[in-house]
This record gives C-alpha cells, structure tokens and sequence, in this order.
C-alpha cells in the first residue's frame, strides 16, 4: 500500500512489474471494507 495524496494505493509486484490492485480514497473506513 502506497499513500498518494488523498488515496491508498494497493498493488502487488511480480516478474513483469508491478500491478495496481485497488484504489480507495483515504477517508474511507479502510479496516471495514477488508473485513478487520
């Protein structure tokens, strides 16, 4: 996860680069949208 600005940025990396996973702006209620 990488903080740019007003967003979280999830990604993952593998042999060709990297992947954007999800992008969610920082005011959600990040713990609630991954089940925590």
């Amino acid at each position: 996860m990488v903080p740019f600005g007003h967003y979280l940025i999830f990604y993952t990396v593998n042999a060709q680069g990297i992947r954007i996973e999800r992008v969610l702006h920082g005011a959600r209620n990040i713990p609630v949208l991954f089940g925590a």
